[in-house]
Parts: structure tokens; sequence; C-alpha cells
């Protein structure tokens, strides 16, 4: 495996660091049960097993010690799956032998750090990090470590050792060769939920790819996601939402007619709420993603749009995707046509000049039906149903008259089916950046020095010094991975 430069490092990193909250005790277990040897080991430096006891180390302790051993493994947790993802591989459980192998090795630069009793930061365990293979991602890991709560000075050579460790390791196992009949494939369902659970994972596009062979395993995970969504919204607006978003663009490129009550729940959701969860979504592609599952339900869409409960711009997106699946070539035209002229002629239950009146005129013109409901359309402009403001009598007109160009080709144009969600969701490639601060979860408190220029041996190399970054924002996730925000945890101390 190759050098993992400080870029690269740091969008993996944040993409593990910044997994919901939900994801990270499993994360962590998944660590003890696929490394052990190395897990408990990490655990017993810190806190000896028979006083811990038999049980898994949790992120949390009922000690500083307990709790240290939870940080620890998680940031060691997070390291490997960092690995396993640059590797492009599963990576084999290390030994026992061999992990007290890179121990010993790691030790002999012991004997260059300062006495306890000088330390001042990070800076002081420099000939930890110096001979590290992968020193970008091990300064990174320990500065965000060491940047959140206060530390014991006893913590920088014990931690960073363990740290340097859990990397040295890894690093080794992912640089083997393949031995034969060892399987390549990457993704688990599991693996591929918690990717696409990041806004700006680099592993995205890989994910999604691999969410195609794993559909089966993931269609009710997906859904269950929107349900989680419409059952407790305000949870869900207190994370990130990139697993619901990529959940309606993916179950809509399957055209998963089973996940139509979920989506039809969560455009139904009070107020500005389904937009404040998903973003410019339901305004770009709404019609689109109701069409895609809903199948035969069109009756349940003509539902959605007479419900004066619903949001405005939701019930005209219910509107829309009838079109969509008239354009798609799956609904006959004078199906809608009759339809639009029943909601002309009475069935709208609105008030004068409610947006729903102007919503459904628009969207008349909109599929070049308004000649076709010439009558019916200036009835309704006669009653002054119609806010004349919002869609001027002069624009109705040149529509009847066919005076706007294919507005029936538009319109199918930019509501063709999703075809490639990966495509679809491009704008969740851009990391999310807090408007107070950008983050880098590798933020040393001190700067580290130049590397030394002397010689290493064969098995190492140096990288390079790590790039210091803004300081932690206090409502970006906590860089030791609890799931809570930084004021919340490591900043309120």
């Amino acid at each position: 495996m190759n050098v993992i430069s400080n870029e690269r490092a740091l969008a993996q990193w944040k993409a593990l660091v910044y997994l919901p909250a939900k994801f990270v005790t499993r994360f962590h277990k998944r660590f003890f049960d696929e490394q052990p040897y190395l897990a408990r080991f990490l655990a017993d430096c810190i806190v000896p097993a028979h006083r811990r006891g038999p049980e898994l180390p949790t992120l949390s302790g009922d000690s500083p010690l307990e709790e240290q051993v939870g940080e620890v493994t998680g940031f060691a947790a997070r390291i490997a799956e960092l690995m396993r993802r640059e590797a492009g591989r599963p990576l084999r459980q290390i030994s026992q032998p061999e992990v007290e192998s890179y121990f010993e090795l790691i030790l002999n630069a012991l004997d260059k750090l300062p006495k306890p009793t000088q330390f001042r930061g990070l800076a002081q365990v420099e000939p930890l990090l110096a001979r590290c293979r992968q020193r970008n991602l091990l300064s990174g890991v320990c500065a965000a470590y060491f940047s959140g709560a206060p530390r014991k000075l006893l913590d920088y050579p014990l931690v960073t050792t363990l740290l340097r460790l859990t990397v040295d390791a890894l690093d080794g196992v992912a640089s083997e060769p393949l031995s034969e009949g060892e399987t390549t494939e990457l993704w688990t369902a599991d693996r591929v939920e918690e990717a696409l659970s990041v806004q700006g994972n680099p592993m995205r596009h890989e994910a999604l790819q691999a969410a195609a062979r794993l559909r089966s395993e993931l269609t009710p995970r997906l859904i269950g996601e929107l349900e989680e969504w419409a059952a407790n919204p305000e949870a869900a607006l207190e994370e990130d939402a990139s697993l619901g978003v990529h959940a309606l663009y993916l179950l809509a490129q399957w055209r998963e007619t089973s996940a139509w009550p979920s989506f039809r729940k969560v455009f139904s959701l009070p107020g500005q709420t389904p937009h404040e969860l998903t973003g410019e979504v339901i305004t770009v592609n709404g019609a689109v993603l109701l069409a895609s599952v809903a199948g035969e339900r069109h009756s349940e869409l003509r539902e959605m749009f007479e419900e004066e409960a619903i949001e405005e711009f939701c019930r005209g997106t219910a509107l829309e995707a009838l079109a969509c699946l008239v354009a798609w070539g799956e609904r006959p035209r004078a199906e809608l046509i009759a339809y639009l002229s029943e909601l002309l002629t009475g069935r709208l239950q609105a008030s004068p000049k409610n947006f729903a009146w102007t919503s459904l005129v628009d969207f008349v013109c909109s599929i070049e039906a308004s000649s076709e409901l010439r009558l019916e359309i200036d009835a309704v402009l006669a009653r002054g149903l119609v806010d004349d403001k919002a869609i001027p009598a002069s624009f109705i007109a040149a529509a009847q008259a066919g005076r706007l160009g294919s507005l029936w080709t538009e319109f199918a144009d930019v509501h063709s089916p999703i075809r490639d969600a990966a495509e679809a969701t491009a704008f969740l490639d851009e990391p999310f950046e807090n408007d107070d601060s950008p983050v880098s979860a590798f933020a040393p408190d001190v700067p580290l020095p130049a590397q030394s220029s002397a010689k290493v041996p064969a098995r190492f190399s140096d990288s390079g010094p790590v790039k210091a970054a803004p300081k932690m924002g206090r409502n970006e996730p906590c860089p030791w991975g609890s799931g809570k925000k930084y004021k919340k945890c490591c900043g309120s101390n």
C-alpha cells in the first residue's frame, strides 16, 4: 500500500469521525471482532484485563482510565477502517506475536523522549512520529486525539505509542501481497451504510457501486432510515442527513415501490421539515423521486396534492409526479388531463389566491395542457382564484397560444428518471463545512517540528510534516467520535 497523503488521510478521517452516533458502537465492536489481538492489547496497556473484566470495552466508562480505553480503541477502530479502505480489501487478522513484535520495535523510540515532567505537548513525541511509514496519518490522528479534552502528561507517550502501534501493524498487513484464495471484496452492507452516512466521504462513489450489488440487504435499511426521519425528524436534523438523501435516490433509481409509504411520510411532514431534512432535494427532484417509487399508486399521488395539511411545495411535487409517469410512458396523458379538469372545476378545495390554485394553473401551462383546458382555466381566472402577481394573465395567454415553445418536452427532459444515483447526488461529494469554522480533525495544539534528516531503517520512510488546520468549531462533531457536538463533549471542559 502506498503512503497516504495528508490530504487523503484528512478526508478519510473526517468521514469516519463524522459518522452518525447510531453507528459508532457498531463500528467499535467490529474492530474487536476483526482485530481482537490488537484491540485487546491496546486496552490492556491502559487498564489490564484483570482489572477491567472480560467484557468488551465501551466508548464510555465508569472511570477516567476505562473511558480512555474507549477513546483509544475508538480511534484505533477508525484507523483500521481507514487502512482497509485505502488497501481496497479486507485486512487479515494480526496475531498476538505480531502485535508484540511491532510493539517492541516502537519501544526503541521511547528512549529518545523527554522525561514526563518536560512534556509541553504533541511536539515532544516527535521521535515516535518520525519513523512511521504512514506519518501523515499518525500525526493527524495524534493531533486529533490531543486537541480534545485536557490530557495528562503521561498520556502523550502512552497514547502516541499505542496509536503508532495500530498504524504500523495495520499498514504492515495492508502492504502484504494477496495470498491465494484471499477475498478482495471491500464492502459489506454495514460498510456501505456507514460510507453513505457522511457528506464528502472520499469512498462515496465506490460505496454506491457496491450498493447495487448489495441491493437486497440495503433496501430495508434505506427504507428504515426514511422511517426514522418520519418518526423523529428533530433527531434526524441533529445529524448528517446524507444516508437519508442517498436512500431517496437509490430507492428511486431501483424503482423500489415498497419504499412508497416511507417517501409519502417524509414528504408529508409538517411545515418546512421535509426541506430542512433534504436541503434542495425536494425542490429539484421531488417529483421524480415520488414518481419512481409510486408504482400504480397514482390515486395516492392525487390524495397528496389535495391534502391541505401538506406543505404547499410538497403538494406540488405530487402533482408533477403524475406528469412524470405520463412522460415516462407509464400512464396515459388523457387520464392526467381528465384529473386536471376535475381539479379546475371543483375538486380542488382551496380558498381564492391560495397557492394551490397558482400551482395548479402553472402546472397546466408547463405541460402544454392550457389550450386543452382553456375553458376551465378561464373560469378559474374569472372567479379570481389565481394570484395574478404570482402568475400573470399574460403568461397564461402566451401558453394557451403556444408562444412559449415546447414546454412539455422541456418538462420531460428536466424530469427524467434517476439512472445514476451517484451523478444525481454529486452535491454530496463536497464535505460539509460549518459556517463558524472549517473543521479539520487533524488539528495539532502545537505545530510539529520538521522531521529529522537522520537515516531510518528501510522498512520506514519519512512522508513530510502534517499541516496545521483551524481550531475545532463548537458545533462540529467531537473529534474523538462520541457522536456528540464538540460543545457538548470535550468542549464542555
